[in-house]
């Protein structure tokens, strides 16, 4: 697989999907640099979900104002890989792995200052699962929670909102549910386009103001957890 330009071979650890070999998680600078903000915010007590190759598990353990890490990861085979690296590596025993569902754990974090969700593999297919979170972060209000690329996911759904927004000024007619390529849980974007049209998310802006309004940060951080019964419906 061609990943960049070099004049020598770069090895670097990769988790890869056993089905169709798509690199889930590797340890590059891109990656790691993704989760520095975060690393940074860490404190106290820590929900980590999704254990990948541990690596900010064991980046937050260096952190002298963490407690303690809890990761909750739902692949016992994955589970194992952790196990096997939380043992050749010199952990100060801050780092408990659980099995178990990721989204699950989040419906009560009263026990955690804060929650990192790393559940996915890029904004496309996050987006189910961020939604679903940012509603149990709504019911969790003394516990911070963040996102791997959230920033990313954000920018995704503005995008298909302004295409809805843009076939609507546009005067395009409206397309039957079955013109989508839908499939169950994993949204593309022409099914995201169709959500907003059930939720007819157009009739919010009549202004330039209510217009950024409507996709700011904010605003679409609501529209992702209000979003999802339209496109599962």
């Amino acid at each position: 697989m061609s990943v960049g330009y070099f004049s020598e071979e770069f090895p670097f650890p990769a988790l890869l999907d056993k089905r169709d070999s798509t690199i889930w998680m590797s340890l590059i600078p891109h990656e790691m640099n993704t989760m520095e903000r975060h690393l940074r915010e860490m404190s106290g007590n820590v929900l980590v979900l999704g254990g990948g190759l541990l690596y900010f598990p064991l980046m937050t353990e260096l952190n002298p104002n963490v407690k303690s890490i809890t990761v909750v990861e739902i692949d016992n085979g994955i589970l194992e890989l952790n196990k096997k690296i939380l043992r050749e590596t010199a952990s100060s025993h801050k780092i408990s792995l659980v099995e178990g569902n990721g989204l699950e754990a989040t419906r009560d974090t009263s026990g955690f200052n804060h929650v990192f969700a790393d559940l996915w593999h890029m904004a496309e297919d996050g987006m189910p699962l961020y939604s679903s979170l940012l509603l149990n972060e709504e019911k969790n209000p003394g516990t911070v929670f963040h996102y791997w690329i959230e920033e990313e996911m954000i920018i995704y759904l503005r995008e298909c909102l302004l295409v809805y927004l843009h076939e609507v000024a546009e005067g395009l007619p409206e397309k039957a549910p079955e013109a989508y390529e839908d499939y169950p849980g994993q949204p593309n974007s022409d099914a995201i386009v169709h959500a907003f049209q059930r939720m007819g998310i157009e009739r919010r802006t009549n202004t330039k103001d209510q217009l950024l309004a409507l996709i700011s940060r904010d605003s679409i951080r609501k529209l992702a957890k209000e979003i999802r019964p339209n496109w599962e419906g």
